[in-house]
């Protein structure tokens, strides 16, 4: 028997391209020459252009390996990304800057060839661990043209966003007992000095020192209990946050956002969606959560768990509840992160607090508001602790995957999780507060059964 089935195609298919040459470096004390490569991965669609994520690999300036990570770089680009992985020339080969020099180069050679690749050159992220977790920060904050050496000198190396995973961001510090010591770290052979007997060179590489209010944002990861970079060091002095609460005011006010819906473009899987969300768009629309799912609403994986996301619509990149106009046609009861930004949430043993994401909106001169008035929830204090309650059940239920690391186990978790927080449909009628208290507390008792 033949069947002719329809596919709806849904992602476009990636391509990796491994060991490309994007820049010619001396090599063997000078005298010959070599290739530096990159990977990459990025999408076969002729319709849009996707946001760049430049990876960096780490390994104390000493080795690096540009392929180490491509598994999971490969999950980054299904999310709606081009990533690529960029080489550099480790201490061995030369100092400090050679590094960032490499770096830039590739970000050049990106940019240059940003329409072969589906590259929006508008929109580049660094990102990086440890060693990679430095140069990131560095070829975010350095923007002297002294480091823009080689080909492509008409394109820009600047980048848009930054993601260092614990970096050094001030190797003139770095707690060695004396300069004997310190003469073997890896700093010292990086810089081609002794770090502790060459504060002020070692300062003049140090991200700390280029931070200005210019800087682009910054999402910096760094493990308190880290014995190998201190933690420290991932305070970039100059990058500090500042915590808000309901009742504080910041700028936020953009003018109702005519004609920009920039915010709305490109997010990828970003806009995960919770209960309350579920609740109010199946309340709002008269649907459930599989009328939901039919167009506007995917799962995604997220760092372990299934979760909803709003859906771009793949010929447009946008999300799909807009409208011809650019405009939501749901904001009344849009996602609670379409109404957080441009703020972000922190979580603490204080609780929920906000903050602004600084260059995160691109609307100029916008006014200050009242952070409670632009959330617009009704019942905020409840709608923040539920919150509050839903981020320790997530990490929870991340934790109890992680500490088995069985299939099997993350498997009939995410399942129950799903089937009990998102699938069994909302009654509109009654208090969601009190319903997801029910829900939670089944699969307290599900999850208490799993584990034993």
């Amino acid at each position: 028997m033949r069947e002719t089935i329809t596919i709806n195609v849904e992602q476009p298919q990636f391509t990796t391209v491994t060991g490309m040459a994007f820049s010619q470096v001396d090599s063997w004390f000078g005298h010959t020459r070599r290739d530096l490569k990159m990977d990459i991965i990025y999408p076969e669609n002729p319709k849009r252009l996707y946001p760049c994520i430049v990876w960096i690999c780490g390994g104390a300036w000493v080795q690096m390996d540009k392929s180490a990570h491509l598994a999971y770089l490969a999950g980054l680009a299904r999310k709606g990304f081009v990533v690529a992985s960029v080489e550099y020339r480790t201490s061995n080969e030369g100092p400090y800057p050679m590094p960032l020099i490499d770096i830039k180069s590739g970000i050049r050679y990106l940019r240059a060839h940003s329409e072969r690749f589906r590259i929006d050159p508008e929109r580049f992220g660094v990102m990086g661990e440890s060693a990679g977790g430095y140069l990131t920060a560095m070829a975010a904050l350095v923007n002297d043209p002294a480091y823009d050496v080689g080909d492509y000198m008409e394109y820009s190396s600047k980048v848009q966003a930054a993601c260092p995973w614990y970096p050094p961001t001030d190797v003139s510090c770095f707690p060695y007992d004396s300069p004997v010591e310190a003469a073997a770290a890896p700093e010292s052979l990086m810089l081609g000095m002794n770090v502790m007997l060459h504060k002020e060179e070692a300062l003049q590489a140090c991200p700390i020192t280029y931070v200005t209010k210019d800087a682009p944002p910054f999402m910096i990861l760094h493990g308190a209990d880290d014995h190998t970079v201190p933690f420290a060091q991932g305070e970039i002095r100059g990058i500090r946050m500042v915590l808000l609460d309901h009742n504080d005011m910041t700028k936020l006010g953009c003018g109702d956002c005519h004609g920009c819906s920039a915010c709305c473009r490109g997010m990828g899987q970003s806009i995960l969606l919770d209960p309350y969300d579920i609740f109010q768009m199946q309340t709002a629309l008269g649907t459930d959560f599989a009328g939901l799912m039919q167009e506007k609403v995917e799962l995604c994986v997220e760092e372990g768990l299934i979760l909803p996301a709003i859906r771009m619509q793949p010929d447009t990149d946008a999300c799909g509840f807009l409208d011809r106009e650019g405009r939501c046609a749901i904001h009344p009861y849009r996602p609670g992160l379409c109404r957080l930004f441009p703020l972000g949430r922190k979580y603490d043993e204080k609780g929920l607090h906000y903050f602004l994401l600084e260059d995160a909106c691109q609307i100029q001169n916008r006014t200050k508001v009242k952070i409670k008035k632009w959330l617009a929830v009704p019942g905020l204090s409840r709608y923040e602790e539920f919150l509050a309650v839903w981020h320790d059940l997530r990490k929870e239920i991340q934790e109890q995957i992680g500490k088995r690391q069985a299939e099997d186990f993350a498997q009939k978790v995410t399942v129950k999780f799903l089937e009990i927080f998102y699938q069994k449909r909302y009654d509109a009628g009654e208090d969601f507060y009190g319903q997801f208290e029910e829900r939670r507390k089944i699969f307290a008792a599900v999850l208490s059964k799993l584990c034993i």
